[in-house]
């Protein structure tokens, strides 16, 4: 796996992690991360597919992730679909097709950018262990025994009641802190504590938690498996049912991280790239 960098509209250099399809692919996959820029699992996620699917993997570290401040923030809530857009549109012009994916988080981020941004730049969208947004009900009910991650659920309240008020610099309060790797490939990597900012958290998924009025669902696959520790299969399947988005598809018995690197991830994700490939883009 190699490490580039694509520049964004205002200059800043995003890094991006790339595994190379053996032949030269027609299509590439975007995989946005979730919470944390941890990418073992992914990279080994990504090297699987190139191999098998003669797809070119992209793994872009995303704004306020990738610098080793310890404190992370975005200026605007638009900036995550801005910089998505501009990756889609780099790698577009080295590739036929450009599938949109995301993993967890990662996977509200992409929801996000269908409703903001719309399909032009997309072949197909994935959503894998999607945590689409906090307040859908389809957790799991538990306490977190792992201590290393923190949210402030005060904080955030009080945040989004002063930034709906005018008072644009509460989206800069630290509301969540998360350790983070200083080298993301590597397990054994030394870490530090990150602070996540209101405005950086909330811009990774939809302004309104049920309001999914220009998403585009036609090419897109949802992946999940029934061990994940944070998303609920059934609950999550009950629910994106109601609102009419594509029937998950289950992974049988893979956990949040370990449905990455699954057969089943592989079939669904050779799905996509083959309807994209055969004319069935959501270009609109």
């Amino acid at each position: 796996m190699n490490l580039t960098s694509v520049y964004m509209r205002d200059g800043t250099l995003l890094p991006v992690y790339k595994t190379l399809a053996p032949a030269d692919p027609h299509h590439a996959v975007v995989m946005l991360h979730g919470i944390t820029t941890d990418m073992d699992t992914l990279a080994a996620s990504a090297e699987q597919a190139a191999d098998k699917l003669n797809t070119t993997v992209y793994l872009p570290v995303l704004r306020g992730y990738h610098h080793n401040k310890r404190k992370a923030t975005i200026v605007r809530t638009s900036q995550f679909d801005e910089d998505i857009e501009d990756l889609l549109r780099h790698f577009q012009s080295r590739h036929s097709f450009v599938t949109l994916a995301g993993h967890s988080m990662g996977a509200g981020n992409v929801l996000r950018y269908l409703q903001e941004k719309g399909t032009a730049e997309v072949s197909a969208s994935f959503l894998a262990a999607p945590f689409l947004h906090p307040a859908h009900p389809v957790f799991h009910s538990f306490e977190s025994d792992n201590k290393a991650y923190t949210i402030s659920l005060k904080k955030a309240v009080a945040a989004g009641f002063l930034t709906r008020m005018g008072l644009s610099s509460a989206g800069h309060w630290k509301i969540a802190e998360i350790p983070i790797r200083t080298h993301p490939l590597d397990s054994r990597s030394a870490t530090y504590r990150k602070q996540l900012s209101f405005r950086l958290l909330t811009s990774r998924f939809i302004t309104r938690p049920t309001d999914f009025q220009g998403i585009s669902t036609e090419n897109m696959h949802i992946l999940c498996g029934k061990n994940d520790e944070v998303v609920d299969f059934s609950k999550l399947d009950s629910f994106l049912k109601e609102y009419r988005f594509p029937e998950v598809t289950s992974a049988g018995a893979e956990d949040h991280m370990s449905v990455l690197t699954s057969r089943a991830f592989l079939e669904s994700m050779e799905q996509a790239l083959q309807k994209a490939e055969a004319g069935h883009s959501i270009h609109q």
